[in-house]
């Protein structure tokens, strides 16, 4: 496991906390009696800009400690010109797809 030397405390505390928030509601599921299998969950992420170096670091450590359960597309982060929006939409479809394929396979349904 790596850790990318631009994270700082505070990303590292916030992965931390999120993390422990996750493990808590995930815990109250569990001793509600829900099913625990857990190959249905996803990571997504969010206000992603290809050229930042730092989120681009992040995001590989996310997909290195997580492989497929990160979505292989992100959501863009989009500042509200046409061509942006264009953009955005288009990552916002792709992202809906993916998760779209996957319900279908969870739900014994070929797709995507």
């Amino acid at each position: 496991m790596f850790w990318p030397k631009s994270l700082g405390f505070l990303t590292m505390s916030a992965l931390s906390a999120a993390t422990v928030m996750t493990s808590n509601l995930l815990g109250v599921v569990a001793d509600a009696g829900g099913d625990m299998d857990y190959d249905w969950m996803r990571y997504v992420v969010t206000r992603y800009e290809p050229g930042d170096g730092p989120q681009n670091q992040m995001v590989s450590f996310m997909r290195s400690m997580f492989g497929d359960h990160v979505l292989n597309h992100p959501v863009l982060k989009s500042q509200f010109t046409r061509a942006t929006y264009e953009r955005a939409l288009e990552s916002l479809n792709a992202v809906n797809g993916e998760i779209e394929g996957l319900i279908q396979a969870a739900w014994g349904r070929k797709g995507g």
